[in-house]
């Protein structure tokens, strides 16, 4: 019976799916219009058009949206912690059924890249061919669309992404820096991390707080904190430790405790000596 009724639903869901309508109408302006609702009684030159299939090739892309993405390509600059400014531009570019690239900032050359085309590091940023529209503003962005001659709306389209993120610290990365018998400034302690980094980065914060550091923590995935930990480290591997002066890429943990003995920390209370791998596993 239970795999009845699934057989049944995607059925009817498929049936429901090739039932789609697509209309094509001008408005009182003369601009054109893709919907999958009935056009206004006032529409012109109204078109209707079965869609025979919901997957993505079997979408029909309209002839002017085709031309104005020959000539003016659409990219759009986002970051994974933009906010509701990203969400909203990548809305209406779905709306209009605007065929486009997002591109993710998510490390120092990819940062660069948006230099070059925004002059600057905030997001999101719209690029139509040469133009750029930086921030979100629906009316701007809607005026540069129009200006490119894209319809005010359009079958729905997946844009393709290009996403770029900070990366653990490999071996050649991860090049041990001498550690200096005195830290001037030791209690600015600061740790770079990412989202994805995994266990260097999470064996980095416990042996911190094993050893009673006060410190601050980045989280690196906005381009402004890309950009700092460039400045800070030189590249965009993660965790890179940073007290006062003295910068540590990668998670060694015989160079971190060396680097806070230096700066005049306290060691580890003796049920916090062992390794963040041997706590870790007596955890479990």
């Amino acid at each position: 019976m239970r795999a009845f009724i699934i057989i049944g639903v995607s059925l009817a869901l498929a049936a429901a799916v090739s039932a789609q309508q697509m209309y094509r109408w001008v408005d009182s302006s003369g601009r054109v219009h893709y919907t999958q609702t009935p056009p206004p009684a006032d529409a012109k030159s109204v078109q209707k058009k079965r869609m025979s299939s919901g997957a993505p090739d079997a979408v029909q892309i309209p002839y002017a949206t085709k031309v104005a993405a020959a000539n003016f390509p659409v990219t759009l600059y986002v970051a994974e912690e933009c906010g509701d400014a990203c969400k909203d531009a990548r809305a209406l570019l779905a709306k209009r059924g605007i065929p486009h690239r997002v591109f993710e900032v998510g490390d120092a050359k990819s940062l660069e890249r948006l230099k070059q085309v925004s002059g600057g590091t905030s997001v999101p940023v719209l690029l139509v061919g040469s133009a750029v529209q930086k921030g979100f503003d629906a009316l701007l962005y809607h005026g540069a669309l129009d200006a490119a001659g894209y319809p005010l709306s359009g079958p729905p389209l997946q844009p393709e992404v290009e996403r770029v993120k900070p990366q653990p610290a490999t071996e050649t990365d991860q090049k041990r820096t001498p550690v200096p018998a005195n830290i001037k400034d030791g209690k600015q302690v600061t740790l770079y991390i990412s989202p994805d980094c995994g266990t260097p980065c999470k064996d980095a914060r416990e042996l911190l707080a094993a050893r009673g550091v006060e410190f601050r923590e980045v989280q690196v995935v906005l381009p402004k904190d890309i950009d700092e930990l460039k400045r800070v480290s030189g590249g965009n591997v993660v965790p890179v430790l940073a007290i006062g002066e003295y910068v540590q890429k990668g998670f060694e943990q015989s160079d971190y405790d060396a680097a806070l003995d230096a700066a005049g920390y306290k060691k580890a209370p003796a049920a916090a000596k062992s390794s963040p791998q041997q706590r870790s596993a007596a955890k479990r």
